[in-house]
């Protein structure tokens, strides 16, 4: 499926590459949870990225890149798992059984959207980010805000963004979307 790039991509690729140059990408090692259906719940589908570039997220446009996105605790996960079967009108119970599986990862070069200094250097605000509507572009073959950013941190060799959730009621509670094909020598990603 081809996507429009979205407006902003060109501006956004130029400050991420700024936020690498200037070293303000950050190490990050531990544990993130997947909740997923059983049909994919085997170790290589956890961490391989497929199904995103496939299908899209909120930090990749369908049939771009290979993302693997991870909570940093299974509620969060859960939460984020049900909440894309409510999309589409799902009922819960049609969703289940969700097998819940922990990643470890150890990450050199993460950008950190939680960090204030980053959204201004980035010229994005936190607020902008997530209202973004992903899904209603995603729909109209566009590229989203939220996904300019994720192509762009993809673009410049970033091998993942942290993000606050919208569906998460405690503030330290993050998603990470991981870029598999950027990972690092001294980087890694396991399912536990």
């Amino acid at each position: 499926m081809s996507v429009a790039s979205h407006p902003e991509f060109p501006e956004l690729l130029c400050l991420m590459g700024a936020i690498v140059k200037e070293n303000f990408t950050i190490c990050w090692e531990g544990d993130l949870f997947r909740a997923v259906s059983s049909k994919y719940a085997g170790s290589q589908d956890l961490i391989s990225g497929d199904g995103s570039k496939m299908y899209g997220g909120r930090w990749n446009a369908p049939g771009s890149f290979r993302t693997v996105y991870g909570s940093s605790c299974a509620l969060l996960a859960t939460r984020e798992a049900l909440a894309h079967y409510r999309q589409f009108n799902i009922p819960e119970k049609h969703a289940m059984p969700l097998t819940i599986k922990a990643i470890s990862v150890k990450l050199s070069s993460v950008v950190n959207l939680t960090d204030a200094i980053v959204h201004q250097r980035l010229g994005v605000s936190l607020d902008r980010l997530m209202k973004d509507d992903w899904r209603n572009e995603k729909w109209a073959h566009k590229e989203s805000l939220t996904q300019a950013v994720g192509h762009a941190a993809k673009e410049c060799g970033v091998e993942a963004i942290m993000a606050p959730s919208a569906r998460s009621e405690e503030r330290q509670d993050v998603n990470v979307a991981i870029f598999p094909d950027n990972l690092r020598p001294e980087s890694k990603m396991s399912v536990l």
